[in-house]
C-alpha cells in the first residue's frame, strides 16, 4: 500500500545572476532564498520538491550555478522540468542531479518516477525558440507507455506549459500536440496535471481530469483579458503542496508569510505587444 506523500511544487523562479534583477524589478534570488529556507523546515517533511520550469530567466549558467546551490540545500529529492526561459543544455550540464533518468532520443527531459508507490511523470514541453510549448508524438508515445496501467492510481504529472486556454491572452499560444495529450489523460481521470507558466494560481477542469497552475516564486500576471500575460505585480512567494493519498491528490496553495516588495505593473522583459501606453513605458 503506498504511503502517503508530501509534495511541494514550486515554478517559474527566473532565477538571474546576483546583482541583477528580473525584468529590471524583481528580485527572484532572494524570493528563491527564502522560500527554499521555509521548505527545507516544512511540516510535516518534505517527500519531494517539484520544479515545473522557468529556473532560469535567461539562461544564463551563473543563475543555473545558484540555482544549483540553493536547491541543494533541500533535504529530499527535487525533480525538474525545464521552460521556454530554460537553456535545456546548461540545465542538464548543473541541475544533472535534478533531472530524473536520461533524455529521450528526440532530447525531450522527461521522465517516470515511482516515490513510495506513487507514479510522478515529469514532462518536457519546451521547444527551442518558442515561447509557447508543445510535446513531439515521440515524447507523447512516451507518455502512452508511462502512465499507470491501472485507471484508479493517483499520479501526479508536471509540465511547465498548461495545454489548454486560461483567457491570460498573450499566454494562450497553441500547444502542440494538445489533442493526443487530452486524449491520453481523458483515460486516467485519477491524475493531476501540475503546470507552471502562467504565474498564477489557477485551477481547471481539461479533457475529462484536473489540472492546476502553480503560481511564480515572486512576480503575480496581472489580469485576465487580451493583455493578460504581458505584465506582472510583485507579491509574495507562493508554491503548492501535493498530499497523495491512496484515494487521490489534495492540492494546498501555500502563501509564504513576511513582508516582500510589491508594486506594478512591470513588463516582462522583451514584451509589449498588446499593452496600453501607459503600462508600456514602465518596463524594460
Amino acid at each position: 500500500m503506498p504511503k502517503n506523500l508530501f509534495i511541494a511544487q514550486i515554478s517559474d523562479l527566473h532565477v538571474v545572476p546576483r546583482g541583477q534583477l528580473a525584468s529590471g524589478a524583481a528580485d527572484t534570488v532572494s524570493a528563491l532564498c527564502r522560500l527554499v529556507e521555509r521548505l527545507r523546515f516544512f511540516t510535516p517533511a518534505l517527500d519531494a520538491v517539484i520544479v515545473t520550469g522557468d529556473l532560469a530567466d535567461n539562461g544564463e549558467p551563473e543563475a543555473y550555478e545558484i540555482l544549483s546551490e540553493v536547491l541543494s540545500a533541500l533535504p529530499c529529492p527535487v525533480l525538474a522540468v525545464p521552460g521556454n526561459h530554460d537553456d535545456k543544455d546548461l540545465m542538464a550540464r548543473h541541475l544533472g542531479n535534478f533531472i530524473a533518468g536520461d533524455p529521450l532520443p528526440g532530447g525531450e527531459l522527461c521522465a517516470s518516477v515511482t516515490l513510495h508507490g506513487h507514479k510522478i511523470i515529469l514532462l518536457d514541453s519546451a521547444i527551442k525558440g518558442a515561447h509557447g510549448g508543445g510535446m513531439s508524438e515521440s515524447a507523447l508515445d512516451w507518455l502512452e507507455k508511462a502512465l499507470p496501467q491501472s485507471p484508479s492510481r493517483p499520479t501526479l504529472i508536471a509540465i511547465h506549459h498548461p495545454p489548454f486556454r486560461s483567457g491570460l491572452g498573450l499566454m494562450d499560444e497553441k500547444f502542440k500536440g494538445s489533442e493526443r495529450l487530452g486524449e491520453l489523460l481523458s483515460k486516467h481521470p485519477q491524475a493531476l496535471l501540475g503546470c507552471g507558466h502562467l504565474h498564477l494560481a489557477m485551477a481547471a477542469k481539461w479533457k475529462g481530469g484536473q489540472a492546476v497552475i502553480c503560481p511564480s516564486v515572486l512576480a503575480m500576471e496581472l489580469e485576465i483579458g487580451p493583455a493578460g500575460g504581458g505584465a506582472f505585480s510583485l507579491g509574495p512567494p507562493v508554491h503548492l503542496l501535493h498530499h497523495l493519498t491512496g484515494a487521490g491528490i489534495n492540492t494546498h496553495f501555500r502563501r509564504i508569510p513576511g513582508k516582500y516588495p510589491h508594486g506594478g505593473p512591470y513588463l516582462f522583459s522583451g514584451c509589449d505587444a498588446g499593452l496600453p501606453s501607459a503600462l508600456s513605458q514602465q518596463g524594460v
